[in-house]
């Protein structure tokens, strides 16, 4: 019997919109800023974060998740795709008193997902430029705005935190950041989740550093732990209005530690900030900088634990699945990130030995390959190490010595990159004189 044609469109139509995994949904991203990975308690924490235990447990976790050493060029891969050294963004974080931002040429997340019917929206801190009004979310793809910028902990007394809504200078003066931010994610989703599509990306700072002078442990727990119920009101708001919204949950680096240089970055005067076994923290190459917590949680998810690296490029290409949104790779700059959306659905998986590229900046450089670590320091003496993963995930031995040859190519692989970096605008901003950007920067004991 032959059918006709209509029915058979009828047909495929319908298989498609009973499938869970083909639907368009609201999305959340939320990225906290200086977050330990022993921070939370389903990572053997004493500071309670029942409602983020509660989102992994019930999701998808990513349990060798690799972000940036620091914030700015965490926010620039996720938006992106992309590595920050392709952007001329390698080198620190970019703050309120920074007169440079996010290159004009880079195509954004949000912007695609505007072209495809998605309402974009950006409650928090926007790491990635202010001074200049191009730089705004408002201007990169992102409907409507409302936040601030970081402020550079080296020189606090010269700065004010500045609130935006839009392109516009809140005059009120905001209290609390936390509050801020959390009434501005929740009037979106009461307002907008129940009809079209939506993307949210919601960006809390850090709560650990010389503005906030905490000096006690308890000062740290209770602002994580006030976080945690934030984010539990964030979840409740959007279990109520659509259950069906994915939320993806990273921090954007390891938790900040006290070194002997200052970054500018969230400097802290105590090391409140737990990455449990791992070493050092934000702003180095070590694992308890860039291994970062991160989740995937909606109601439809099948709730599992994922081991297999996956780096923050990964985000734009995987979002772009989950909206199942449609972009031009020929019309955009290469993307460095994988897709990782089939990990919600299926087994398949991508290569283990694929290249986990931490940062490559004018003076240093680390990549992880098939479990092996490159950390490579330019500035005399020259400091090269080289770590097993599988055999030392604490990074405790440095094997170079004993495996000059596998170094070797782990530093073809960085040379070859390195033809594709972009003068750092830090250094177009300021003279080579910060210590911090010629030297490794110790942990203080």
């Amino acid at each position: 019997m032959n059918i006709p044609l209509f029915l058979h469109i009828f047909f495929i139509y319908f298989l498609i919109i009973l499938n869970s995994n083909f639907a368009q949904a609201n999305i959340v991203f939320i990225l906290v800023d200086d977050l330990g990975w022993a921070d939370v308690s389903y990572h053997g924490s004493k500071i309670k974060t029942p409602n983020i235990d509660s989102l992994a447990k019930n999701g998808i976790k990513f349990e060798k998740f690799y972000s940036s050493q620091f914030t700015s060029q965490a926010q620039s891969s996720i938006l992106t795709g992309r590595y920050p050294f392709r952007m001329g963004l390698q080198t620190g974080s970019i703050f309120s008193n920074t007169n440079y931002g996010i290159p004009k040429d880079e195509e954004l997340l949000p912007e695609i997902l505007s072209q495809n019917g998605f309402n974009t929206y950006f409650c928090g801190q926007w790491a990635l430029g202010i001074n200049n009004k191009k730089y705004l979310p408002t201007n990169n793809g992102f409907k409507y705005f409302n936040g601030f910028s970081p402020t550079n902990t080296i020189d606090i007394n010269a700065q004010e935190r500045v609130w935006y809504e839009n392109d516009t200078i809140i005059n009120n003066s905001i209290k609390d950041g936390f509050v801020q931010i959390k009434n501005c994610a929740l009037n979106i989703i009461e307002s907008n989740f129940n009809n079209d599509k939506n993307f949210l990306f919601i960006s809390f700072p850090a709560k650990n550093n010389t503005i906030d002078q905490f000096e006690k442990f308890d000062d740290y727990k209770n602002q994580v732990e006030i976080l945690d119920e934030i984010i539990g009101e964030i979840h409740q708001k959007i279990a109520e209005i659509d259950n069906s919204t994915y939320v993806f949950f990273q921090s954007d680096n390891g938790g900040a530690k006290k070194t002997k240089y200052k970054t500018g970055d969230n400097d802290v005067n105590h090391n409140f900030s737990s990455n449990g076994p791992f070493l050092s923290g934000k702003g180095s190459f070590k694992e308890g900088a860039i291994r970062v917590l991160s989740f995937a949680y909606a109601k439809n998810l099948k709730s599992m634990t994922i081991t297999t690296p996956l780096h923050v490029t990964d985000w734009f290409k995987t979002i772009s699945s989950i909206a199942k949104i449609n972009y031009d790779e020929n019309k955009i700059k290469p993307l460095d990130g994988f897709d990782f959306s089939n990990y919600f659905y299926s087994s398949e998986r991508i290569a283990s030995d694929r290249l986990i590229l931490i940062n490559i900046n004018e003076l240093s450089a680390s990549l992880i390959k098939n479990n092996w670590k490159l950390i490579y320091h330019s500035s005399l003496p020259n400091k090269l190490q080289l770590f097993n993963l599988l055999d030392d995930p604490i990074e405790e031995n440095n094997i170079h010595n004993k495996n000059v040859e596998q170094s070797s190519k782990l530093m073809k692989i960085i040379q070859d990159l390195a033809w594709d970096m972009e003068d750092s605008f830090f250094y177009r901003e300021k003279p080579l004189t910060n210590n911090i950007m010629f030297y490794d920067n110790p942990e203080r004991p």
